[in-house]
Parts: structure tokens; sequence; C-alpha cells
């Protein structure tokens, strides 16, 4: 490797090493979007669908993309035109991820989490004020704003679609800060592990939990999976008085801030390596734990979007 490329290389590997992980994968937030979608089709709420997609008609992302995908896309179709285009909705704030509608910081916030009998030394700074929670609130305002214009009432609308799936996964509400991550892990984007004993692939405890819902971006497989949640008796909506909080700064604060310390990190007591190559083999019943976490969060984060969108467009 001659010295030109080998600085263009470092320069991206540190760029990239500071910036966070995605919440959920893009099947994941898909996943959501199809739990709100499926939600307002059981409750005959079919007006509220329809506003919704003629609002997101607007998006620039539609006719050039979205609808490309629904035409394009085996199982699709116009039968589900409306669950797909709620799906890439979804999904959109990643597949925009590079571009002008890139707000990298949006996606997270780090509330600090260190752990009982850590030094008074180890720091826990207070997240950003561009944060998930605060872009949740501008964008809510964006879209309740009648007089601005429908293509940014659009991206508004996609950026919550992406937003609620992001508030409700663990590991993108906290950081954890101990002696070994003085400047906090990011996440778990710092914090690796290994899926088993006998695993050799080392990853970082965040794509863990991203990808633990499915990996697929298929249509047909992403609403199968939104129908089996849905299905599930501890599923169900009555299941969740957590419905009754409307604020997304609780729900960081009081709702996911502590899974991330009791499932995701098992209150300080989880091992992570800090080196990409060596990482600490997770405990036998990890990954069914949260698992179970996973599919309540996702399942949370569909209803309080459906229940957002009944509340805009009844």
């Amino acid at each position: 490797m001659n010295s030109t490329l080998r600085r263009l290389v470092l320069t991206f590997i540190s760029l990239t090493a500071v910036l966070p992980g995605l919440a959920w994968n893009k099947p994941g937030h898909m996943t959501v979007a199809a739990v709100a979608y499926q939600d307002l089709k059981r409750t005959g709420d079919d007006q509220v669908i329809q506003k919704t997609i003629t609002l997101l008609k607007s998006h620039p992302y539609y006719a050039n993309n979205w609808l490309v995908k629904v035409n394009s896309q085996q199982g699709v179709g116009t039968a589900n035109h409306d669950q797909f285009v709620f799906m890439y909705a979804g999904r959109w704030a990643d597949d925009a991820r590079g571009s002008s509608y890139d707000h990298e910081t949006c996606h997270y916030i780090n509330l600090p989490y260190k752990p009982a009998g850590q030094p008074a030394s180890v720091p826990t700074p207070a997240p950003p004020s561009e944060n998930l929670t605060n872009s949740i609130a501008s964008n809510i305002a964006k879209v309740r704003q009648t007089s601005a214009s429908r293509k940014s009432r659009a991206i508004a609308l996609a950026w919550l679609f992406h937003l609620y799936g992001d508030v409700h996964q663990p590991l993108h509400t906290a950081t954890l800060f101990t002696t070994d991550y003085p400047n906090g892990d990011r996440g778990g984007t710092r914090f690796y592990i290994r899926r088993s004993n006998n695993s050799d692939d080392t990853l970082s405890l965040h794509k863990f939990w991203d990808d633990i819902i499915t990996t697929s971006e298929r249509f047909a497989t992403v609403k199968n999976e939104a129908t089996r949640l849905i299905n599930l008796p501890n599923c169900q909506r009555n299941r969740f008085s957590q419905l009754s909080n409307l604020k997304p700064n609780l729900w960081a604060l009081n709702e996911c801030l502590p899974l991330a310390k009791t499932s995701g990190y098992k209150n300080g007591d989880l091992l992570g390596g800090t080196d990409d190559d060596n990482g600490e083999p997770l405990p036998n019943d990890y990954h069914d734990d949260a698992k179970g976490v996973a599919e309540a969060q996702i399942m949370l984060a569909g209803y309080r979007l459906a229940d957002f969108l009944r509340a805009q467009f009844h």
C-alpha cells in the first residue's frame, strides 16, 4: 500500500470509528413501520393510512425511489403499496446517510451510564443538544406546521417513522462510562463481544442488538415478521401500559435507559472487549433475553407511531 492510500485508509478509519451504529438495522426499522401499518388496519383507520400516504407522496424519495421499488420488488404490487411505503419511510433516514438530508446526531442520545463501583474520575458528560429526543420534538412540530411546504412536512414525517424506532433501541439511548471506556463506548459500538464461546467472530454489542429481529430486507419477510409479532399474546396493545406516556424524552430516560442498563449491559456485569478483534463471549442466556426485550421494544415503537399518526391524521 503506498503512503497516499495508507493515509486515506487511516483517515477513513479515524472518521468512521467515532460514528455510532444504526439503531436497529434497516429491516428492524421496516418492521416498526409495518407494525404501525398493521395496527392501523386492525382498528379500521384506513383514512389515517391514506392521509399518511398522501403526505409521504410529497417526499423527495417517493417517486424516484420508493415507487420504483414498489413496482419492481417481487410480491409487493398495488395491494401492498401502502404498507411498502410505510416500511421505506421507516428506513429512509438510514438510506439517506451521507446525503444532504443526513443528520447523524439525531439518531441517538448518549445518556451516560456509569455502573456502581466506578471511580469518581470517570466522567459522565451530558449528551449534545442535537440529539434523538430533541429531533423527535422538532420533527413533530414540523409535521404539524400546516403552513410549511408539503415536501418539508413529508421529510419530517419520514424522520419520525425512523426516530420512533431509534428511541426504542436500548443502545441508542445509553453510553457506558467506565475505566475501560473513559470516553464512553458510544452506545455499545466500541464494546466488543462474541455471540458464544464457540464463535470466533467479534462484533460490537450495538450491532448485536441492531440485527436481533431480522436481517432480511425482503418485503414479504418483514411483513411476515411484523404479523408474527403483532399476533403474539405478550405483544398485544393492552400489554403495554407505557402507551399512556406520550413524552419521547421520558421514553428514552425512564424506559430505554433502564433497559440498556439491565438487559444491555447486565447492570455493568457484562464483559466486553475494547479491541475489535477480541470480543468477550456473551452469557448463554443473553441472546434469548435480548430477543424478548427487542421484540417488545419494536412493538412499542410501532404502536406509538400508529398512535401519533392517528392523532395527526384522524
